[in-house]
């Protein structure tokens, strides 16, 4: 990885967080000086600790490892980058949720919670986590659609 896009992203995926390295590494069960090896390019986490970076900042390991620039991306098997949102816009088959092809439902909540995040404070983005949660938790695309429009 060339220029540490790493550290770089992990930096300012941290400090988007207002947390300080001391506050991130204990969050992550790492010491200080690893976090600052991570950020200065002098080490590289483990594949384990970066799907822990990816899941606490929410945003793809790809993103973190600077195999994209969208933090939501997806990296294709022949190469190519496409985001989420594009998929479900696009229709693509290829979009499961819990190894099953997604219902036109959850491809629905899926696009509202998207397109809601973009302009979403605070609350409203932990509301809408919320939601994502319960739906990879397999409730109803229904119960959740009625929350969303209360």
């Amino acid at each position: 990885m060339s220029e540490n896009v790493l550290g770089k992203r992990l930096r300012k995926l941290r400090e988007k967080r207002g947390l300080s390295q001391k506050e991130a590494a204990k969050r992550f069960g790492i010491s200080n000086f690893a976090l600052s090896r991570y950020e200065n390019g002098t080490a590289n986490p483990d594949p384990d600790l970066i799907a822990k970076f990816s899941e606490f900042y929410d945003v793809s390991s790809d993103y973190i490892l600077g195999r994209t620039d969208n933090p939501a991306g997806v990296i294709r098997e022949d190469g190519s980058e496409t985001d989420v949102y594009q998929m479900l816009m696009e229709n693509d088959k290829s979009l499961t949720l819990n190894g099953k092809p997604l219902t036109d439902e959850q491809k629905e909540i899926l696009s509202i919670v998207m397109e809601k995040l973009a302009e979403a404070d605070e609350d409203e983005e932990k509301f809408l986590a919320r939601l994502l949660r319960r739906l990879l938790a397999g409730e109803s695309a229904r119960e959740i659609k009625k929350d969303i429009n209360k």
